[in-house]
């Protein structure tokens, strides 16, 4: 069975806040099997989504490619080093990969702007040499951020981790806190539907 990556794409139209219409980039692992004799392609992982205006912001790319990157480290016992780096080159020819220096400066440009409490852990070890330098610091637009958006947090697909700002519909359970989204129902219908095709 061969792993590839395919790119799956939805128009957005701006809203009140961005006018601008942009394209939403979702990759997507899928492999090649086949049900009945017949050649099909089977969802492995949603590995990450990005707008098409997204890939020039490199805050945004590095925030892309540490979804990829946690994503393919969850499948480590199902892919071969070979096939991670084939992967990785195949989402890095749409979203080139960003630098070392380029993943410094982008958590330099995260902790100016957010404050070194929101940044994440890995925005916090990339500058642990100079953790004293935005320690207990506020960023210049934490305060004026949390003014707008308030504290909820964003509530996010719990099977492909999709957030409510990417997915087009998120379902709630009726019994918990989970959540799902349109295409992760989708993609379970076709599942499915395949292995009720596929004799025991």
């Amino acid at each position: 069975m061969t792993m590839f990556v395919r790119w799956q794409e939805r128009r957005r139209q701006g809203t009140k806040y961005n006018r601008v219409d942009t394209t939403q980039l979702r990759a997507v692992l899928v492999e090649s099997v086949r049900v009945d004799g017949k050649p099909t392609q089977r969802h492995v992982a949603y590995l990450g989504s990005i707008t098409d205006s997204g890939i020039e912001i490199l805050a945004q790319r590095c925030f892309f490619w540490v979804h990829v990157t946690e994503r393919l480290d969850r499948l480590g016992n199902q892919i071969t080093v070979e096939d991670r780096q084939r992967i990785e080159a195949a989402v890095a020819e749409k979203v080139p990969r960003p630098t070392p220096d380029e993943r410094v400066a982008s958590a330099r440009d995260c902790a100016e702007l957010f404050g070194w409490e929101d940044l994440s852990d890995r925005e916090r070890a990339l500058l642990k040499d100079e953790a004293g330098q935005w320690e207990g610091k506020d960023g210049s637009l934490a305060a004026a951020l949390k003014g707008v958006m308030g504290a909820r947090p964003q509530r996010c697909c719990s099977f492909c981790g999709e957030s409510e700002n990417e997915a087009h519909t998120l379902i709630a359970g009726a019994a918990s806190a989970a959540l799902i989204c349109d295409e992760c129902v989708e993609a379970a219908a076709k599942l499915i539907a395949e292995r009720k095709a596929t004799p025991a």
